[in-house]
C-alpha cells in the first residue's frame, strides 16, 4: 500500500511538469524593434600634441623643434651638442651628448635618451605620404668668424618605433640611408645634395600597416630599446653622457680654435596632397 502512494505522487508530479512546460510553449511574448542613432565625428588637432618617449605612450617634455603640416605633427627635431672636446692635431670624431627629457615641465629631475625624429600622424586617413628632411644652414662657426669648413655630422646607426605596433614599426616607415659598415653625412646648405631624408611613411593602405593615429620615430642608436633609459633602467647612460651612434666628424685641416662653434639645422616636414 505504501508503495503504491508514492508512485502516485510521482506521477502526479510529471503531470504537473508536463503542464507547466506546454503553458511556456504556447504562450509566447511579442516582440518588436525600434533603431535609434549612434555618432562619433573626428578631425586632426588643432595644437601640436606632446611628444613622447619613443617605444612608450608616456608623454615628455624634451627641447627641440616642432612644427606641423595639416594633420601631420613633427612632434621632435633633435639638438646636436657635441660637448667640450680638447684640441687635437689630427682632427676628431667626437661623439654626440645624450639629449635629456623630463616627465613634466619644471620637473627637476631628467633622463638620458639618445637623438631621435618622431611624426605624430593624425592626418585621418591610411597612406598619407609625410616625409622630414634636414639641412645644416651654415658650417660650424664662432663669434669671431672662423668656421669649421669641412666638418659634417654623420648618422651611423637608427632604429624605429611606434606607440601602436612597435613590433611592425620598420614596415610602417623608413629612416635614413645608410651605407653598410658607413654612415650618412647631414649636408651643409651649398652641398650636393643639399638635404638628407631622415624619415618617412611607406604609405601602407591598411589599418595595419598605416601610421594614421599613431606616433612614429627614428632613433638614432643601433637595437635602441625604452627599457634601457629613464628611471626604471638598470644602468641608464647618465645626463651628458655621450654616444658614438652620431659624429661630428672634424679634420685637422679645419684648425679649430679653443673656442665655441655653432650652428642651425632646418627640418622639412612634408606631406603630399
Amino acid at each position: 500500500m505504501k508503495k503504491s502512494i508514492i508512485y502516485s505522487g510521482i506521477c502526479a508530479m510529471a503531470l504537473t511538469s508536463l503542464f507547466a512546460t506546454a503553458q511556456i510553449v504556447s504562450a509566447a511574448p511579442e516582440t518588436n524593434s525600434v533603431q535609434s542613432d549612434g555618432k562619433a565625428n573626428f578631425e586632426v588637432p588643432k595644437d601640436l600634441v606632446d611628444p613622447v618617449k619613443p617605444g612608450t605612450d608616456d608623454e615628455i617634455v624634451i627641447d627641440g623643434g616642432q612644427t606641423k603640416v595639416g594633420g601631420v605633427q613633427l612632434l621632435h627635431a633633435p639638438i646636436f651638442d657635441f660637448g667640450e672636446n680638447e684640441l687635437k692635431a689630427k682632427g676628431d670624431d667626437l661623439n654626440v651628448v645624450h639629449e635629456s627629457y623630463a616627465y613634466a615641465k619644471n620637473q627637476e629631475t631628467k633622463y638620458a635618451i639618445p637623438l631621435f625624429v618622431q611624426v605624430g600622424d593624425f592626418s585621418g586617413k591610411r597612406a598619407t605620404d609625410w616625409k622630414v628632411s634636414v639641412t645644416q644652414d651654415t658650417t660650424f662657426k664662432e663669434t669671431g668668424g672662423h668656421e669649421l669648413t669641412n666638418s659634417r655630422i654623420r648618422i651611423f646607426n637608427q632604429s624605429f618605433t611606434n606607440n601602436l605596433n612597435e613590433s611592425n614599426a620598420s614596415n610602417m616607415v623608413t629612416g635614413v640611408a645608410i651605407p653598410e659598415n658607413g654612415h650618412a653625412v647631414i649636408p651643409v646648405t651649398g652641398d650636393t645634395p643639399d638635404s638628407l631624408g631622415i624619415f618617412s611613411s611607406k604609405m601602407v593602405d591598411t589599418d595595419e600597416g598605416t601610421t594614421n593615429g599613431s606616433i612614429s620615430s627614428v632613433v638614432f642608436k643601433k637595437a635602441y630599446d625604452a627599457k634601457n633609459y629613464g628611471p626604471d633602467a638598470a644602468s641608464a647612460p647618465e645626463l651628458t653622457s655621450r654616444y658614438d651612434d652620431v659624429q661630428l666628424n672634424v679634420p685637422a685641416s679645419d684648425k679649430a680654435q679653443a673656442k665655441a662653434y655653432s650652428t642651425k639645422l632646418t627640418w622639412t616636414l612634408t606631406v603630399e596632397p
